[in-house]
């Protein structure tokens, strides 16, 4: 999804900021599919290299968002932000989030939830979506 340099993103608030060589309308994948991986849902790890069509884009973004909120149902003490270390042991009383060392369960669900919703906009919008990486 492009416009012209200059013009406003057509996604308005929900435009990530853009990193070097991507635009404010795409949406970096290595981080969502990372949180795929490490949820198991390597299913929907796998699609999110594909191009969508629009509909394809809005279902996407339902199974992302699905996802997300029964992680977080079946997990509801984990809501709670925690960083994690090398030094956490099995006989510890925190949980240890396996998404990376700097990175909490409460940050995996925050980040397929953003990105359920930038499909789902795009989606609405009529875009398809061209994955490229």
């Amino acid at each position: 999804m492009t416009h012209l340099h200059g013009d406003p993103c057509p996604l308005g608030i929900e435009a990530i900021p853009h990193e070097l060589m991507q635009t404010c309308c795409a949406l970096p994948g290595g981080p969502v599919a990372a949180a795929l991986r490490k949820l198991r849902a390597e299913h929907l790890d796998c699609l999110i290299w594909d191009d969508m069509t629009c509909e394809e884009a809005i279902a996407f973004g339902e199974e992302i968002r699905q996802l997300a909120d029964n992680m977080e149902r079946a997990h509801p003490a984990r809501r709670i932000a925690r960083k994690t270390s090398d030094q956490d042991t099995a006989g510890d009383d925190r949980e240890v989030w396996p998404f990376s060392r700097s990175s909490t369960f409460a940050d995996a669900l925050v980040t397929l939830r953003h990105a359920a919703g930038w499909f789902d906009r795009v989606g609405t919008m009529g875009f398809a979506v061209d994955a490229w990486w």
